[in-house]
C-alpha cells in the first residue's frame, strides 16, 4: 500500500534575466504563498518559488516543499534554468489537517529547498523558510476582479452577501497572474465571483476554472460587468446566454410571488404612508427612528387583523432614492416582520427601490437557465448545474441588491471594536436585500460529500495486489517428509545401537527444512512482477464533453517492506492522497 505522498509539477510562470551575478543557482525572492493566497486544511493548494541560475550553462535542478508540522512529507519538482536567467514555478502541495480559528489561525511553516542531486550525496544550493496564511473562515469566497478597493460595488456585493450569512468580511482576491493554471489549487475555494470584464488567462487557466465548475465549484459571473465573450469562452455549450442590450434603471423592482394587498412608502423626507395615508415622519436617531417604526409596526398590525392568507397580506413597499440605508433596512425589517407574523417568509414585501443614481442592467434571454429573480419582466439571476457545480449569472448592477449602511466594527476574532472612551466603533459597510440574501445562500452553501471518496477503494485495491502465500498443501509436504525422515533415520540408527544421535539428525532435518520453506516463500512473492492497481469513480458530466475523476491507486513493490521506503522497487508507496499530472491526458 501507498504511505506517502507523490506529486510533481512544474509550471512556468515567468523567466527574466538576471542582472546580478552570483558564483551558484539559489531561490530568490520571498517564496511559499501563492494561487489563492489562502490554505484550508486537509486540502490541495499551491506553492511557489524563484530559482536564479546566475551561471554561463543551463542547470537542471530540484525544488522540495515541506511543512514544519509534517517534516516527512515532502512535495518536489525538477525545474530547468537557463543560463543567467530566473525562473518562476508553482508547485501543487497538500495542507495537513487543523482546526480553522477565526480569532486565533496556527502558523503554517513551510520550508523550500533548492537541491543539486546530480552528485553523490546531493547538495542543497538555497533554502528558506516562509509562512503561509492559514484559513480563518470555513467558507472561503473567491473574487476575480480589477481592484480590491473598498469602494468597489462588486466587492461590496459580495461583502454584503458574506455578511447576510454571518460570515466575515475576508475574500481571496485573484487577478489575472494569480489564477492557477491547475483546478486541485482552487480547491480551497468554495464559491468564486468574477467581476472583472475581460480576464486575461491562458489556456491552462481557463481549462482549470472549469474543471474546478465542473467538480463542484460554484461560480458567479456578474455579467453586467463581465465581457459575455470570456463567460462562452468559459463554459463553452454550457453557455446559452443571448445579450439583448443594457438599460439603466431608476427603479429597481424585483417580481414577487401574488399581488399586493397594500400598499407603503417613505419618501426622501422620511414620511411614512400606508395606502396613501400619513402615519407618521420619521426624525434623525436611534431612538427616534425606532419609535416611529413602532408606530408604523402597530399601524400595519391594525391593518392586518382580518387578513390570514399570504396574498392578503403581502406589501408593496416604495422607498424613494435619497432614503439613508441605515433607515432602509430597519423600515424592511419592519415590514417584513409585521407581514410575516404566523405566516412565514411567504409574505416578503415586494420592494421597489427608487435610485437618484441609475442602475446598469443588462436584459438577456437565458435558455437552459433556471431564472431565480427578475425585474420589470427580465431575468437578472440565473442560475444553471454544470457537471457537480453551479454557475449562477447576475445582470442587474450591484446597488439594486443592496443598500449602503453603517456597520458594527469588529475585529478578527469577532469581538466589537471599541475607541478611546468605551464607545462603539462603526464601520462603512453593505445590507443586502432579500434577492441578494437568497444568492448569498446558494454561494456559502457547503459542497456535498463525494457519493463514493477515494478511500472506499482501499480494501478493494488491497485484494488486486499481492500474492498468494504458500498453500496448506505445500506444507503439510514439507512436514510429512520431515517426520517420515526422522522416522526412518530413527529405525535405521536403532538398528545400529546409536538411537542417541537421532536428536542430531532432528535438529538437521529441522534446519534444511526451514530453508526450504524460506526458500519456496520467497519464490512465492517474487513470482508477481512490480504492478499497480487502480480503481476509479467516473461521473460524466452533463451536456459536457467532461467528465469528474476521481480515485486510488495502489502499487505492489516486491522485495520492499510494508513500512520502509527503499530499494529499487519501491520507489512509488503511499496511501495518504496522490495528483495526476498532467491534467489532459
Amino acid at each position: 500500500m501507498m504511505r506517502g505522498s507523490l506529486c510533481a509539477i512544474m509550471v512556468l510562470v515567468g523567466t527574466s534575466i538576471l542582472t546580478a551575478a552570483d558564483d551558484k543557482p539559489q531561490l530568490t525572492g520571498v517564496g511559499g504563498a501563492a494561487g489563492i493566497g489562502q490554505y484550508p486544511p486537509n486540502q490541495w493548494a499551491t506553492a511557489g518559488a524563484t530559482v536564479s541560475n546566475p551561471t554561463d550553462k543551463p542547470v537542471e535542478l530540484l525544488v522540495n516543499f515541506r511543512f514544519d508540522q509534517t517534516p516527512s512529507l515532502e512535495f518536489a519538482t525538477r525545474v530547468w534554468v537557463p543560463p543567467g536567467c530566473r525562473r518562476a514555478i508553482w508547485l501543487p502541495i497538500h495542507t495537513y489537517w487543523y482546526k480553522v480559528d477565526e480569532g486565533r489561525p496556527p502558523r503554517i511553516g513551510l520550508r523550500q529547498q533548492l537541491i543539486d542531486d546530480t552528485g553523490s550525496p546531493p547538495a542543497v544550493l538555497s533554502e528558506q523558510d516562509g509562512l503561509l496564511i492559514a484559513a480563518r473562515d470555513r467558507i472561503i469566497t473567491g473574487m476575480l476582479t480589477d481592484s480590491d478597493e473598498t469602494d468597489d460595488e462588486a466587492i461590496n456585493a459580495v461583502l454584503a452577501a458574506r455578511r447576510a450569512q454571518d460570515l466575515s468580511k475576508r475574500l481571496a482576491y485573484l487577478n489575472d497572474t494569480a489564477l492557477p493554471p491547475f483546478f486541485s489549487a482552487l480547491q480551497g475555494l468554495d464559491g468564486l465571483v468574477i467581476s472583472k470584464q475581460t480576464p486575461v488567462v491562458d489556456a491552462a487557466q481557463l481549462e482549470a476554472l472549469r474543471q474546478w465548475v465542473l467538480a463542484g465549484g460554484k461560480l458567479w459571473i456578474m455579467l453586467d460587468q463581465v465581457d459575455a465573450s470570456f463567460a462562452e469562452a468559459l463554459l463553452g455549450d454550457a453557455w446559452t446566454i443571448q445579450v439583448i442590450d443594457q438599460v439603466n434603471l431608476t427603479n429597481v423592482q424585483f417580481a414577487g410571488a401574488g399581488p399586493a394587498a397594500f400598499t407603503i412608502a417613505i419618501a426622501d423626507d422620511l414620511s411614512i404612508t400606508l395606502d396613501g395615508k400619513p402615519v407618521v415622519k420619521l426624525t434623525r436617531g436611534q431612538k427616534n427612528v425606532a419609535a416611529g417604526l413602532d408606530k408604523l409596526d402597530k399601524q400595519i398590525q391594525n391593518r392586518l387583523k382580518s387578513k390570514n392568507e399570504p396574498d392578503e397580506r403581502r406589501a408593496h413597499v416604495t422607498i424613494s432614492g435619497g432614503v439613508d440605508g441605515n433607515i432602509v433596512q430597519e423600515f424592511i425589517r419592519t415590514v417584513r416582520d409585521a407581514t410575516a407574523t404566523g405566516i412565514g417568509t411567504d409574505a416578503d414585501p415586494i420592494i421597489n427601490r427608487q435610485h437618484e443614481k441609475p442602475v446598469a442592467c443588462v436584459r438577456v434571454l437565458a435558455p437552459g437557465f433556471e431564472t431565480v429573480h427578475s425585474v420589470n419582466g427580465w431575468p437578472v439571476a440565473m442560475q444553471k448545474p454544470v457537471g457537480k457545480g453551479s454557475v449562477m449569472v447576475t445582470t442587474l448592477g450591484p446597488r439594486g441588491w443592496m443598500e449602503p449602511v453603517l456597520v458594527l466594527a469588529t475585529r478578527p476574532d469577532g469581538s466589537i471594536e471599541r475607541d478611546e472612551k468605551g464607545e462603539t466603533r462603526y464601520a462603512f459597510g453593505h445590507y443586502a436585500h432579500r434577492p441578494l440574501e437568497d444568492l448569498s445562500v446558494w454561494l456559502h452553501r457547503e459542497r456535498e460529500a463525494d457519493p463514493l471518496p477515494p478511500r472506499q477503494f482501499t480494501n478493494y485495491l488491497a485484494e488486486q495486489v499481492g500474492y498468494e502465500i504458500v498453500g496448506r498443501g505445500t506444507v503439510m509436504v514439507v512436514l510429512t517428509l520431515l517426520c517420515l525422515a526422522i522416522l526412518l533415520n530413527g529405525m535405521w540408527l536403532a538398528r545400529r545401537g546409536k538411537l542417541e544421535n537421532l536428536a542430531i539428525f532432528a535438529v538437521g532435518a529441522a534446519i534444511v527444512m526451514s530453508v526450504a520453506m524460506v526458500v519456496i516463500g520467497t519464490r512465492a512473492r517474487t513470482a508477481v512482477p512490480a504492478t499497480l492497481a487502480e480503481a476509479q469513480f467516473v461521473q460524466v458530466a452533463p451536456d459536457q464533453q467532461y467528465a469528474i475523476v476521481s480515485g486510488m491507486f495502489t502499487v505492489y513493490n516486491p522485495g520492499a517492506g510494508s513500512s520502509a521506503i527503499e530499494g529499487e522497487n519501491a520507489k512509488l508507496q503511499g496511501d495518504a492522497f496522490g495528483l495526476v499530472l498532467p491534467m489532459n491526458l
